[in-house]
């Protein structure tokens, strides 16, 4: 299985965006509370830690960005 963690290239792109949203998102993260956003074949998921959950606006803010992209997320209706 071809899988890869593109939490750190994901890091990366929002350390450079300047908004409000941004900057939550980022606080969140820097938390370490998400283990892993995996892509496998254009389509990707959320390996969130044990502990804890995602806010609803982290999960709708990476949910858009990747999309944009143009990958899939796994539970979306096809």
């Amino acid at each position: 299985m071809n899988t890869k963690n593109i939490l750190p290239d994901f890091f990366r792109y929002v350390e450079q965006q300047d908004t409000k949203i941004a900057k939550k998102v980022r606080d969140w993260l820097d938390y370490d509370l998400l283990g892993a956003i995996i892509l496998y074949d254009g389509t990707f998921w959320f390996e969130v830690r044990s502990f804890s959950s995602m806010p609803n606006y982290c999960y709708e803010y990476i949910k858009r960005h990747l999309k944009k992209q143009g990958y899939r997320y796994l539970y979306d209706q096809q």
